[in-house]
């Protein structure tokens, strides 16, 4: 984690409960499968991540057929945060992806959203298993990754973001002590939570109901 971060992990309300089911509601709609890991290459391993994703296209507008979902209404959140407590120099963002865990078990183990390697073309001399969706996200890094918090609590247990707290000073010999757990309140409806791509975090198995969210992740070029 870069030293310069102050705040590894932010939590704001983002987004109203309407809209929370709105989405919702499309993204039940759309063709879901279980995710994979391990880039564009990856396969399913259910002891690392059992989820089930569906994928939302960038220019999808909401109800009011007007409104488009990433560039009107997450976007300008979410850059809004990095501006005030990241400073990343972002360029390109990704595709939505919505997100479900279901009981008894559906997980995420540890993991980071981004690493060394930048994306690439399909073809291309650089070995990665990274593969650009087009040629604006070539040779950038994942820098930032968010999460909207769909779901109403009460609908399920369990699902608690987990991440390793990169900046308190802990006992070297215990590293259980560097866990950290989101509050309950940053399981409301709404709830929008935005960290650096390479901040480890989990997700804890859902042992009640499903949990829905919508991922995002914003990429760069190279820190200078």
């Amino acid at each position: 984690m870069p030293s310069f971060l102050r705040d590894p992990l932010i939590v704001t309300q983002g987004l109203n409960p309407e809209l929370c089911e709105e989405i919702i509601n499309i993204g039940t709609h759309i063709d879901t499968s279980y995710a994979a890991i391990g880039g564009s290459s990856g396969e399913e391993d259910y002891n690392v991540r059992k989820s089930g994703v569906s994928w939302f296209p960038k220019e999808m507008t909401i109800a009011d057929g007007r409104t488009k979902l990433n560039e009107d209404v997450l976007q300008p959140i979410v850059y809004d945060i990095n501006d005030k407590h990241f400073g990343f120099d972002l360029t390109y963002h990704e595709n939505n992806q919505f997100t479900t865990y279901r009981a008894p078990d559906e997980h995420y183990q540890w993991h980071c959203d981004g690493g060394p390697d930048t994306y690439q073309l399909e073809g291309s001399k650089i070995e990665t298993d990274l593969i650009a969706q087009d040629e604006e996200q070539v040779d950038t890094y994942r820098k930032l990754s968010y999460i909207f918090q769909l779901s109403h609590p009460d609908d399920y247990d369990g699902g608690r973001l987990e991440w390793i707290d990169p900046c308190h000073n802990h006992s070297e010999m215990d590293w259980g002590l560097f866990i950290e757990t989101l509050p309950q309140s940053a399981q409301e409806q709404g709830t929008l939570i935005v960290f650096s791509s390479i901040l480890y975090h989990r997700v804890t198995p859902v042992t009640r109901g499903k949990r829905h969210s919508l991922v995002g992740w914003i990429c760069g070029p190279q820190f200078k």
